[in-house]
């Protein structure tokens, strides 16, 4: 895929998570939540995925997805903040079929740097 400039397309992709995303960031969420025997909290700790554009970006955080080349999300990473100096790294998932590959490292280094 070429891109208006006419370079190629880098898969996956960063991006801002949006609330359209949230079917595909929380079955992503849950799904590796369920692999290591923990159990969802849409209620509690998992409420902030209801929302994310007001859970995390209407308080100054971010949330990135990776997205592949067919728009599946394929891991997540969000920035929560605390308060005025301080930030909690969350909701840090990889699609298992995708570990092994430095996403995470990308994600972890790319909050960080902002």
């Amino acid at each position: 895929m070429k891109t208006e400039a006419g370079k190629e397309d880098s898969w996956p992709r960063r991006r801002p998570a949006t609330n359209a995303d949230v079917e595909q960031v929380r079955d992503l969420v849950f799904g590796v939540l369920t692999e290591y025997g923990l159990r969802p909290d849409p209620t509690g700790i998992d409420a902030d995925l209801k929302d994310i554009e007001q859970s995390y970006f209407s308080r100054g955080g971010g949330f990135s997805v990776l997205e592949d080349a067919d728009g599946q999300i394929i891991a997540t990473c969000a920035l929560y903040p605390m308060d005025e100096a301080t930030c909690e790294l969350r909701k840090m998932y990889i699609c298992p079929k995708h570990r092994g590959r430095g996403y995470g490292k990308r994600l972890l280094e790319e909050a960080l740097s902002q």
